[in-house]
């Protein structure tokens, strides 16, 4: 069904990449803690980096789906100069 509402898709895409991004945030700021006593610092920084380039990537995925969303509600695009 979504095939014929694209808007629906985008809307739906951006929710679900919002949602995700909220999460990796939240693991992000908690694992040092929540971690601490489980594993070497050397393995949780890892863990930390692997957070940070996931939430880059989330967060690159939800302007680029916001733009596909703004083309399909007819939203214009005004180059800032």
């Amino acid at each position: 069904m979504l095939y014929k509402h694209p808007l629906m898709l985008a809307r739906d895409v951006r929710y679900l990449a919002e949602g995700s991004l909220q999460a990796a945030r939240s693991a992000y700021s908690r694992a040092r803690v929540e971690l601490a006593d489980h594993f070497e610092p050397h393995t949780i920084e890892e863990r930390l980096r692997t957070y940070a380039e996931e939430g880059a990537r989330l967060n690159l995925l939800v302007r680029q789906v916001q733009l596909v969303e703004d083309a399909l509600s007819g939203v214009r695009w005004v180059p800032r100069l």
